[in-house]
C-alpha cells in the first residue's frame, strides 16, 4: 500500500520535482497552506498571529490526520512547522528542539563550539536597542539569530558603520512570531528572533554538504560549490560534485557527522554551509539547515542517477531511504543564478519559445523565472545585496561545456531591464 505524505508550505520548485519524479510509492497530497499562504499569513501580518488557533487548526486538519508522513523543504516557516506536527502527532520527523537548535544561529554557534572547537566561528549577541553595551571588535559579520534567504545579513566595520546598517539588519516585526512561540514551547532559548549576532568574517571557497540522518545513522549525499560574482558574497553559479581536495571533503563529512549528534537532529534531511581557506588551513561551519537543499535535487539526479526528493520522500514515510546512485547522464551539473545589482524596471522576460529553446539545448534543465514584466525586480523578494531575476538548472559532460552552455542560455532567454 502507497504511504500517504502530506506536503506543506510547498513552492514552485517542490511541485514540479516532485511531478517530474518517477516514484510509484508514495501518494503525495499538497496541503492548500502553500509557501505563498504562508508568506501572507506571517510575513506580511502587521499584527500578532493568533498561533495557537492555527496550529490546532493545523493539527486537527483533516488532511493531517489522514496522512503517513509529513514533508516540507521550506526553511521558515515549513521546515518548524512540520516539525512540531510530526512531534505532537507521533509521526516520522525531526523534534522542535532539534530544528530550532539548528535554526537559532546564536544557540547553534554554541553547539558548534561544544563539538568541534576548531570549526566554529567566533560569536556575540547583542540587541539592537543597546548597542552601547557592545564589548566585541570590529569588523563583524551581522546578521539576525534567524534569518531566511541571506537577507539582513552585512558585513560591519566599526561602531558607526553598524549604526548605520542597522535598518538593514534588524527583521520585519511579527516576521518569526512562530519561531518566537516555538522557542517559548519547546527550549529554554533565551534569546528571542529580536537578537543580533557579530561573527567573525571569513573567507575562501565556500560550499554546501548535504546529507541525511535516519535513526540516528548519518549519511552523506554530496558537497556543491558555491561560486560568487566577482567581489561579491551572492551566489552566482552552484557547481555539482565539489572540485575541493577530496581530503578536505573527508574533514568535511566528519564534522557534519559530529555537528548533527551533538545537534540530537534525526530523521531529516540537512544541508551544511563551509568555507574552506586554503591558505590558512581552516574549514569552517557557516550554518547548518535542517532541511534538504531543493535548489540542489536535480543536479544530483543529473550526475549521480539520485533525485534529493527520493531521500526526503523516504525519510517522511519513515523509511531508510534504499536509493541507489544510477547510471547518470552527466557527469557535471550546476545552478546558474541570474542577477543584476541595481533595482531595474522589467521591460520583458523569457517567453515559452525560448524557455522551449533552452530545454532542446540543455535536456532536463529546469528553468525558474523569479521577475515579472511591468513590476521593478524589487518587488520579489531579494537577498538585499543584489536581485535575482532567474535561475537555470543545466548538466554537461565537463565543466568547460557546462559554461559555455550557461552563456547561451543567457543569450536565449531574453530579459529587458529599464532603470527606474
Amino acid at each position: 500500500m502507497k504511504k500517504r505524505i502530506l506536503f506543506i508550505c510547498a513552492n514552485e520548485t517542490d511541485y514540479r520535482e516532485l511531478k517530474l519524479l518517477k516514484q510509484d510509492k508514495y501518494e503525495i497530497i499538497f496541503h492548500p497552506y502553500d509557501q505563498q499562504y504562508i508568506w501572507n499569513l506571517c510575513y506580511n501580518s502587521e499584527s500578532k498571529l493568533n498561533y495557537e488557533n492555527f496550529f490546532q487548526d493545523l493539527k486537527n486538519d483533516e488532511l493531517v490526520n489522514s496522512c503517513d508522513g509529513i514533508l516540507s523543504v521550506e526553511d521558515y516557516p515549513g521546515t518548524l512547522i512540520l516539525s512540531m506536527l510530526c512531534y505532537e502527532l507521533g509521526l516520522p520527523g525531526p523534534n522542535p528542539k532539534s530544528v530550532l537548535s539548528g535554526q537559532h544561529k546564536y544557540y547553534c554557534r554554541l553547539i558548534q563550539k561544544s563539538a568541534i572547537e576548531t570549526a566554529a566561528v567566533e560569536v556575540e549577541i547583542f540587541h539592537p536597542k543597546k548597542l552601547d553595551q557592545i564589548s566585541f571588535n570590529f569588523p563583524r559579520f551581522v546578521k539576525p539569530v534567524k534569518s531566511v534567504f541571506s537577507a539582513n545579513s552585512l558585513a560591519v566595520y566599526n561602531l558607526d558603520d553598524l549604526k548605520n546598517k542597522l535598518p538593514h539588519l534588524v527583521i520585519k516585526e511579527n516576521l518569526y512570531q512562530i519561531f518566537d512561540i516555538a522557542l517559548k514551547k519547546y527550549t529554554d532559548f533565551q534569546y528571542d528572533s529580536s537578537y543580533l549576532i557579530a561573527e567573525q568574517l571569513l573567507d575562501g571557497e565556500q560550499c554546501t554538504l548535504e546529507g541525511y540522518v535516519f535513526n540516528q545513522e548519518v549519511e552523506i549525499i554530496g558537497i556543491t560549490d558555491s561560486i560568487m560574482y566577482d567581489g561579491t558574497i551572492c551566489f552566482k553559479r552552484f557547481e555539482y560534485p565539489s572540485k575541493l581536495p577530496h581530503e578536505v571533503q573527508l574533514k568535511m563529512y566528519d564534522y557534519a557527522k559530529k555537528l548533527i549528534s551533538a545537534l540530537n537532529l534525526d530523521n531529516t534531511m540537512f544541508n551544511i554551509e563551509f568555507m574552506y581557506n586554503e591558505k590558512e588551513n581552516y574549514i569552517k561551519i557557516i550554518e547548518i539547515n535542517p532541511r534538504m537543499a531543493s535548489q540542489f535535487a536535480d543536479l544530483y539526479e543529473k550526475v549521480d542517477g539520485v533525485n534529493g526528493y527520493e531521500f526526503a520522500l523516504a525519510i517522511a514515510a519513515g523509511q531508510r531511504p534504499e536509493v541507489t546512485r544510477r547510471s547518470s547522464e552527466y557527469k557535471v551539473g550546476a545552478s546558474c543564478v541570474f542577477r543584476n545589482f541595481k533595482d531595474q524596471k522589467v521591460l520583458q522576460v523569457p517567453n515559452e519559445k525560448e524557455i522551449e529553446e533552452v530545454q532542446n539545448l540543455c535536456e532536463a534543465a529546469r528553468i525558474e523565472i523569479y521577475a515579472t514584466a511591468g513590476k521593478n525586480l524589487s518587488y520579489h523578494e531579494q537577498d538585499g545585496k543584489s536581485f535575482r531575476y532567474g535561475v537555470v538548472n543545466i548538466g554537461a559532460q565537463s565543466w568547460q561545456e557546462l559554461y559555455k552552455k550557461e552563456e547561451l542560455c543567457k543569450k536565449i532567454l531574453q530579459f529587458k531591464f529599464a532603470d527606474i
